[in-house]
């Protein structure tokens, strides 16, 4: 009889959707069920409307995404950037309702949520706004070279930087107690000591591990990463 596949919830960065992660599932499907989430407003779920803070989308997340697959409690949470911040949320909330608690949480590019950038993408007017997409990378040339793709991508995206930069750190009540990996580029803007202070979040001990690449790093490191989501099982 063939052994059930652990499932792992991949969450997407900011202007990401249900596909923005195919690099790395399509390397993950033969070890584990993945489950890639569409967001409210974009994509398949393009009809309704975007969630106006990122508590209410965890709490969407939570009911509508987590809770009908977590009945076996071999599952497994990823998530890169915003979706770091999703990730982390995510596991908060689940601790604190005492549901089934992950097996591992993998969270990428994303520094301790204590840290608030000074400078709002969010209202930056259009070519201000895309130079500053661009510096981060990640973004496809395509969209980049058309206007109806930019046309369409920059309200999602500016949306998403809305709800991170209105996102308030409050610690929680109850500090993690389970295995987690912080993943980030050597290259990013982001401190070092910045992303060590995820150690504060959790009693267990972290596995930090860096990589050669800036903000997204994860697909010049796809091999890398999907084994060591691998080696995790």
């Amino acid at each position: 009889m063939s052994r059930v596949k652990p499932t792992i919830f991949m969450f997407p960065f900011a202007g990401g959707n249900s596909s923005s992660y195919n690099l790395l599932s399509t390397k993950l499907t033969h070890a584990y069920n993945v489950i890639t989430p569409e967001l409210p407003g974009r994509g398949n779920l393009s009809q309704y409307r975007h969630l106006e803070d990122i508590n209410s989308l965890v709490d969407y997340l939570l009911n509508i995404v987590i809770k009908p697959h977590i009945i076996n409690e071999n599952y497994f949470l990823y998530g890169h950037s915003m979706g770091g911040l999703i990730t982390y949320l995510l596991t908060c909330k689940i601790s604190k309702n005492l549901l089934p608690l992950p097996k591992h949480v993998v969270i990428s590019g994303k520094n301790h949520p204590s840290n608030k950038t000074n400078r709002s993408l969010a209202t930056l007017d259009s070519d201000n706004f895309w130079q500053e997409v661009e510096k981060m990378g990640g973004t496809p040339k395509n969209l980049l070279l058309h206007k109806e793709l930019k046309d369409y991508f920059e309200p999602i995206l500016r949306h998403d930087f809305n709800l991170l930069e209105k996102y308030n750190f409050v610690r929680s009540e109850k500090t993690l107690k389970v295995p987690m990996t912080v993943m980030y580029g050597e290259q990013d803007n982001m401190s070092v000591e910045s992303i060590y202070r995820w150690q504060e979040e959790n009693e267990e001990q972290i596995n930090f591990i860096g990589m050669n690449g800036s903000h997204f790093f994860i697909f010049e490191n796809a091999e890398k990463i999907t084994d060591y989501l691998i080696s995790l099982i």
